[in-house]
């Protein structure tokens, strides 16, 4: 795996600059390449407008300068990402070698309009106003929607096919009058219905033009939005200990992740994979609980490792090394079930892409292709596949509570993994998010904690503990609040 950066743009941040994303603009992020932001920022950036709207106060001249700069070169950049988008809709359709190339080059553009708004020195006050306002816009068609359904229950058809059916009648007083009798209704209870069906129509038409946006596409974005502000929530983190353990307390020392990052497969064939915490025999069966809330799938701003140094190693990189490992023996056992069985794996792809994921129209499209035009073997081999299956990698990816899919012995059904990596012993304290421990209480078996222990060990261990949830309750595993969020 290897860290890319994304290429510059005019007036974004240099490479080696971090973005600096904080938590006030953690419900933005999933929106940042939308035109509701792109135009609230560019119309509000502008040289007339004050620097206060949308800018941090006690910006020296240079600095703000450098933001308007910025800003500008956002502006290009959404222009560019236009005349992309419009190539796909011309009359002569492109070939799909250019279909490709454009798809590469949108995706480009938008990572770098992400990572230069994520620069900006954003006012907090503007970022709270911006996504309370694409909040508001898109409860309002939320409403709607759920009126339109409770109409559609109470008449025994969908709203649209009452729609449908009114507006074909138009002013033809015995079809109305033949409607009213077949809905059980006076005429003027009909007309009562025509108007409101009308009036909650143009209300999520007007609410789509000041997204611009579809109404499907802003929901989506919103349950997004939602996940972020659930996960900064008041409900305490969690701190995970193996009964009857003691926690060995030890730190990153120096190790060399650009060496073991190269070792990653040699690792994953070497180490004990292991399930020594036994999956618990539940007295009552979990109940069946609906399933999360779908994910934004951007391959936008992939990461990877990276690389690091000794002196340099940090947890994180500790985490992403244990996260590639996982990946390595998983990605094996999704190789061997898609030769094995390739309708059966082509299907559970299907449905992880339809049910865990909000995903653009082109990522069906070029999944259908690696699935129909390439050879099983080479499945595991293409980025869209690795993307869909590592939810970590990708920007939006810590929204679903935990880091990739795996597949379970039977090579039915995928698991939700949550990999926790530590240089020391496995019964080392480990942290569990409420996000995470929430899912995990969700999903019951499906759930799985990876534990990589001994990772700069000759040989780690690699331990698969089932159900969590399950091994809380029975006390196997202990919880301890450590990290409690605070708000005024």
């Amino acid at each position: 795996m290897t860290h890319t950066e994304p290429k510059a743009m005019p007036g974004s941040a240099p490479a080696d600059q971090p973005a600096r994303l904080d938590p006030f603009h953690a419900g933005l992020d999933p929106l940042l390449c939308t035109s509701f932001v792109l135009s609230r920022l560019t119309g509000a950036a502008t040289e007339t407008a004050p620097e206060d709207r949308v800018f941090r106060s006690g910006l020296r001249t240079g600095e703000l300068r450098e933001a308007r700069k910025r800003v500008r070169g956002i502006q290009a950049a959404q222009e560019e990402a236009a005349r992309i988008r419009s190539a796909f809709s011309r009359p002569s359709k492109p070939s799909e070698a250019r279909r490709k190339e454009l798809r590469r080059a949108l995706r480009e553009t938008q990572r770098s309009i992400r990572e230069s708004i994520r620069s900006l020195p954003l006012r907090e006050k503007w970022v709270a106003n911006t996504v309370n306002a694409f909040k508001r816009s898109c409860e309002e068609i939320e409403q709607n929607f759920r009126r339109l359904e409770e109409i559609g229950q109470r008449h025994n058809q969908p709203a649209k096919d009452l729609r449908r059916m009114l507006r074909q009648s138009g002013s033809d007083e015995a079809m109305r009058a033949k409607q009213a009798d077949r809905l059980s209704l006076s005429l003027v209870q009909l007309d009562e219905l025509d108007e409101e069906l009308r009036r909650l129509g143009r209300s999520i038409v007007r609410q789509q033009d000041a997204l611009e946006m579809p109404a499907q596409d802003a929901l989506r974005l919103l349950a997004v939005v939602r996940e972020w502000e659930a996960s900064r929530g008041v409900q305490p983190a969690a701190r995970i200990v193996i009964a009857g353990s003691r926690d060995s307390g030890r730190g990153v020392v120096g190790i060399d992740i650009a060496t073991l990052e190269a070792q990653v497969d040699e690792i994953a064939s070497s180490a004990r994979v292991r399930s020594d915490v036994p999956t618990p025999k539940r007295a009552v069966p979990p109940p069946v609980a609906p399933r999360q809330r779908r994910v934004v799938f951007s391959r936008q701003g992939t990461s990877g490792t990276g690389e690091g140094t000794s002196a340099g190693a940090t947890y994180s990189d500790l985490g992403r090394l244990g996260e590639a490992v996982v990946f390595a023996i998983m990605e094996k056992r999704w190789a061997s079930a898609a030769r094995a069985e390739p309708s059966r794996t082509a299907d559970l792809l299907w449905r992880l892409l339809a049910e865990c994921w909000a995903a653009e129209s082109a990522h069906a499209a070029e999944l259908e292709t690696v699935l129909i035009a390439s050879d099983p073997d080479t499945w595991l081999s293409s980025s869209l596949v690795r993307d869909l299956l590592w939810p970590a990698r990708t920007p939006y990816g810590d929204a679903m509570g935990f880091d990739l899919f795996g597949l379970d012995e039977s090579g039915e059904d995928w698991l939700c993994v949550e990999v926790k990596t530590t240089q020391g012993a496995a019964s080392t304290r480990f942290e569990l998010t409420a996000n995470e421990l929430d899912r995990a209480r969700r999903e019951g078996g499906r759930y799985v904690i990876a534990r990589v222990a001994n990772l700069t060990e000759p040989q780690p261990a690699v331990y698969f503990w089932r159900d969590p949830a399950a091994l809380i309750e029975q006390g196997t595993l202990r919880l301890t609040p450590s990290a409690y969020s605070v708000s005024l």
